[in-house]
């Protein structure tokens, strides 16, 4: 699977009539939020965005990679750790792994499994994300172009 499907989703800003945005993203229904300026509300969206895809997951619903960009979309980047978490959690899916069967693959106690899985914690190593990778039978392959 290409994690860069994942690494940047469409959203479109609505300016609201007091100020701020309203932004909506699109690629995954129903994931909507707003902010005061422009850098709040693509924060805000990616805290929904986060929130949703976990909701998601925890449903045995695999996330898509983002559609293609409308002409009044922008693309907002998603954090790595994020989109690295989305992906493994897809795989978890197709391989009918769970999160404590993952966990105690890797040594750890379902507690710390759930949190180290959950999207809406940010603050997972991405070399704990690369042994969970290996622990499903997944290699990760970076490059730069």
């Amino acid at each position: 699977m290409d994690i860069s499907g994942y690494m940047a989703y469409p959203v479109k800003f609505i300016p609201s009539d007091e100020g701020g945005f309203t932004v909506i993203l699109s690629g995954l229904g129903g994931v909507i939020s707003e902010g005061d300026t422009k850098e709040e509300a693509i924060s805000m969206i990616i805290d929904a965005f986060a929130g949703m895809a976990d909701y998601c997951l925890d449903k045995k619903k695999i996330i898509e990679p983002a559609p293609a960009p409308k002409d009044d979309e922008e693309l907002v980047p998603i954090p790595l750790v994020l989109a690295l978490k989305i992906v493994l959690r897809n795989e978890m899916i197709r391989e009918g792994i769970t999160q404590r069967e993952l966990g105690s693959r890797l040594g750890m106690s379902p507690q710390l499994a759930s949190q180290t899985f959950n999207l809406l914690r940010p603050r997972t190593n991405v070399d704990t994300l690369l042994k969970a990778f290996r622990a499903i039978g997944k290699e990760v392959r970076i490059s730069i172009d």
